[in-house]
């Protein structure tokens, strides 16, 4: 059966025996012969390092791998790793520990999800929160693999993490200090 076609925009009269709808003739697609537009490669080149500074992320201060030293937290953190967890847990939100104490909540949960294999999700969400404090390099992933693999090596870290940021963050609080008995200046010769 032949088709009908109008001009563009026409109404055209079905044929006999066809259904009563009207219909409307298009323009045919007008075609254009180009050259095709470059299309951006994707760049394989490893990305950067994080870059230190308030730019971007800093390292950390230690290596994860850093964990035979102080050998008294070393020992801590391989034979008490839930009192090594709930001082970081306290000196993160109190860098000062007046009101730590060893056995308290958090150590409580790491040894009870110790018991089922799952110390480590407490270890990973704790990670993550040091990182954003400190803006810390790492990732989600990394977080999730370093308590994982080395609980004790992740903790140590952590420790070293927060005693250094801690106390440096105590003394930029604490800014200017005036010096005792004021300011005095010897006098000057011939004045």
């Amino acid at each position: 059966m032949a088709q009908q076609y109008g001009a563009p925009g026409q109404y055209v009269q079905p044929a006999p025996g066809q259904p009563q709808q009207p219909m409307y003739t298009t323009p045919p697609p007008q075609v254009h012969h180009t050259s095709p537009a470059p299309v951006p490669q994707p760049s394989y080149a490893p990305h950067p390092a994080p870059q230190v500074g308030a730019a971007g992320p800093v390292e950390w201060s230690n290596s994860f791998w850093d964990c035979c030293s102080p050998s008294e937290l070393c020992c801590m953190a391989y034979w008490c790793p839930c009192v090594v967890f709930g001082k970081n847990v306290h000196r993160l939100k109190e860098p000062s520990l007046a009101t730590y104490s060893p056995v308290n909540l958090h150590c409580v949960g790491w040894c009870a999800l110790a018991h089922c294999g799952f110390f480590w999700i407490l270890q990973m969400l704790q990670r993550s929160d040091v990182r954003a404090k400190y803006n810390l390099a790492g990732s989600g992933l990394g977080d999730c693999c370093r308590p994982y693999c080395c609980a004790c090596c992740e903790l140590i870290q952590e420790e070293k993490e927060l005693v250094l940021r801690g106390n440096s963050s105590s003394q930029q609080a604490a800014g200017y200090q005036k010096p005792e008995g004021g300011m005095n200046y010897a006098p000057q010769p011939g004045h």
